[in-house]
């Protein structure tokens, strides 16, 4: 998958894919994730999976806060 956005959000994105777009450590992510500052994941059997139109909430936020999401 590419860094691309689908317009629909109905995509789901894993941690790989999450944090392409948001350019922080695994660790600080799951810290993020457990204080509640990062949107949460959807578990699907093992493996957690976060909905593309709450990674692109997310990004909007940081945004408008005058926060950068990219590297």
């Amino acid at each position: 998958m590419t860094n691309k956005i689908s317009p629909t959000g109905a995509q789901r994105l894993n941690l790989k894919e999450v944090l392409a777009l948001i350019p922080v450590s695994k660790s600080c992510w799951y810290a993020g994730v457990a204080s509640g500052r990062f949107p949460t994941p959807v578990k699907c059997g093992r493996r957690s999976f976060w909905p593309q139109s709450k990674i692109v909430e997310f990004i909007d936020t940081l945004t408008r806060a005058g926060v950068s999401h990219e590297r």
